[in-house]
């Protein structure tokens, strides 16, 4: 509530009652945090329907977030992708943040 200039600075302090549209933007923002495969069912919801605008901002970064599902499907396949490397110059270097491979030189025995 906004002061205006018939309200006193008092009634600022005194509770207000929240309009059951706030009680059911939080069932909903409720619901697809328990159950994010819920999510894909209210896709035809924008941010800007809610009229909480914290609930919108909420709403909004559920559906930048992966799915747990999703999640771990990249996470599968990243755990199963091999290392791929590039030339540089005459020398192999690894991708960023690892480990570039060390040279095996293969061993003949003599006889």
């Amino acid at each position: 509530m906004h002061p205006t200039p018939d309200t006193d600075a008092e009634d600022l302090y005194e509770p207000t009652e929240r309009p059951p549209l706030h009680y059911a933007e939080q069932a909903l923002l409720g619901a697809v945090l328990l159950q994010p495969a819920l999510l894909p069912a209210v896709e035809d919801l924008s941010p800007s329907f809610f009229d909480s605008p914290v609930h919108g901002a909420v709403f909004a970064a559920m559906r930048e977030v992966p799915t747990p599902e999703e999640m771990t499907r990249n996470v599968r396949h990243w755990a199963t992708r091999r290392p791929q490397r590039w030339k540089t110059g005459s020398s192999t270097a690894a991708l960023p943040g690892r480990a570039a491979a060390k040279p095996t030189r293969s061993r003949t025995t003599s006889g």
